[in-house]
């Protein structure tokens, strides 16, 4: 129980009414009056956080509203609404960051990034959502500017000592090559799948051709010193390729050979713009050899 400042009655909760009917002020009147005042009891804090923890781990409760929330943003006037003001908070610079530190700090509590994980692998099982997740990001891409501003994005954001660190850490964790290990041999069991990807149908298909010469062993390693042994993109030190920027492997000169992890460039493909940007990188690294040789 607590007690009221003003006549001296003991209350599980001061509420409003008490204070207009008998006393003739408002909350914010009695909090400023007394800063240190307790407004609610703990023990009836803690029955109202048990009985609406009740309430969300009922099993009843999630699968209704589950239900809901998924009939609703089916609609197409949500989901136009959702995206329109979506990409208003993140045109704002301000509130760009503030979302994206938001998500940091959640992700550093173990647990929570443990049901998160939980539930977006939960999520991906099912076909629809897998569908509409890769229609959405199409979408997305499609829009002018769209791919160009992410690209960018990514690459500033590997710019900065904190994301190369935590993605150092991800790349020593154990765990994540066991993981990529089992979820790639999962893909590619799949009945189908290995003919649908391979031979002519693979992305990486140049004609039939087999290897990148004789010269390549003391080109590739040449390459990886100049660049210091580590990835121009997110400046990873392991796993490490040399990626020819114009995808001629008969084009081994300097200027189109960089170094990169095996993350990005596998993402390479995917981010056609980011030729111009890694064409500009080398000619930047090959000019302060060049300084510094002299």
């Amino acid at each position: 129980m607590i007690i009221c400042r003003l006549c001296g009655e003991s209350f599980e909760s001061i509420t409003a009414s008490h204070l207009k009917f008998r006393h003739n002020t408002t909350l914010d009147t009695y909090t400023l009056r007394f800063p240190d005042a307790v407004l609610t009891s703990p023990d009836l804090l803690r029955r109202r956080n048990d009985a609406i923890r009740a309430t969300l781990e009922s099993w009843n409760y999630r699968e209704e509203k589950s239900r809901i929330m998924t009939e609703v943003c089916s609609t197409p006037e949500w989901t136009e609404t959702s995206r329109l003001a979506q990409l208003r908070r993140f045109e704002d610079p301000k509130e760009h960051r503030k979302l994206s530190e938001a998500q940091f700090r959640r992700y550093e509590d173990p647990e929570e990034h443990r049901k998160t994980s939980l539930a977006m692998q939960t999520a991906l099982e099912d076909p629809q959502v897998r569908r509409r997740m890769s229609e959405a990001g199409l979408a997305r891409y499609d829009r002018p500017g769209e791919r160009e501003k992410t690209s960018k994005a990514v690459l500033e954001a590997f710019e900065r000592p904190e994301v190369q660190e935590r993605k150092r850490e991800a790349y020593q964790n154990p765990l994540r090559s066991k993981r990529l290990s089992e979820a790639s041999s999962k893909v590619w069991s799949t009945p189908g799948y290995w003919e649908a990807h391979s031979g002519e149908n693979s992305p990486f298909w140049k004609g039939g051709q087999a290897g990148y010469g004789y010269a390549w062993g003391a080109t590739r390693e040449h390459i990886l010193i100049r660049d210091n042994y580590t990835c121009q993109i997110c400046k990873s030190q392991r796993n490490l390729q040399v990626h020819h920027i114009d995808h001629d492997r008969e084009n081994i000169l300097d200027p189109n050979l960089i170094t990169l992890c095996r993350s990005c460039n596998v993402s390479e493909l995917s981010h056609p713009e980011w030729k111009v940007l890694l064409q500009q990188k080398v000619k930047e690294i090959i000019e302060l050899s060049e300084k510094e040789r002299y």
